[in-house]
């Protein structure tokens, strides 16, 4: 989590290649840091008390994500919500499609959609048990 936060604490850098039509802004190095936190050391856990009245934990991983980042002036993604959650890093943002943890910086929208989670975290001699 450590990891993940510091990754989240970065400025998003904008980086510019060149392309037949002209330049284009993207954004994908801090995009591959927070992906790779993501999917390689993020679970997230699920407790709740079963019939029994015992206390049950489920792990999962982050199975497929995507971003959507809005900012007016290098990168206006149509897709964004632009609501004012995600104007906001490292927050839970719930909305009718899903799920999103945001990763705003007080003026542009980040939101990053969990797709798909699956169950069981990956470690040594243990397989993953498939999607929920």
């Amino acid at each position: 989590m450590k990891e993940l936060l510091e990754v989240f604490g970065k400025k998003i850098g904008v980086e510019t290649i060149g392309t037949k039509n002209g330049d284009l802004k993207v954004h994908f190095k801090w995009f591959d840091e927070i992906a790779g936190c993501l999917f390689n050391k993020t679970a997230l856990v699920s407790k709740f008390v079963n019939d029994d009245k015992k206390e049950e934990e489920y792990l999962y991983r982050i199975g497929e994500i995507e971003f959507y980042y809005y900012d007016e002036e290098n990168h206006p993604d149509i897709f964004c919500h632009i609501a004012e959650p995600q104007k906001t890093k490292g927050c839970w943002y719930i909305h009718q499609s899903g799920m999103d943890i945001t990763f705003g910086d007080g003026k542009n929208f980040g939101g990053i959609l969990i797709r798909a989670i699956v169950k069981g975290v990956c470690q040594e001699n243990r397989n993953v048990t498939g999607f929920v």
